[in-house]
């Protein structure tokens, strides 16, 4: 899936890696995929796709499931976008008692 420029920048600013995106659009193209094809598909090398999944996970913006081999898919970008909004407004939160506690 080809998305503009404008948006690839956005999702490099709410914390998305370049790995993280194509691996993640290409579900969203594509759909269920196992690591293997996904490596193929995004064009992430086999060796980090693993670490991209995990973090996407993470991250909220893809799940799995429990077949063998497992499969990955995307969640929906709102999903994904409310998750990190969460976590950016709950790290903000936290770090503004700190600051304030301490000055």
């Amino acid at each position: 899936m080809n998305i503009s420029d404008k948006t690839r920048r956005a999702l490099e600013k709410i914390g998305l890696t370049s790995y993280e995106i194509r691996t993640f659009t290409s579900l969203l193209k594509d759909g269920e995929l196992t690591a293997s094809d996904l490596s193929q598909k995004s064009g992430v090398p086999y060796s980090k796709i693993y670490e991209v999944l995990g973090t996407l996970e993470e991250k909220g913006w893809i799940g799995s499931d429990d077949s063998r081999p497992t499969k990955y898919f995307a969640k929906s970008p709102s999903t994904g976008l409310e998750t990190t909004k969460q976590k950016i407004e709950s790290d903000f939160s936290q770090n503004q008692n700190i600051i304030l506690n301490e000055l």
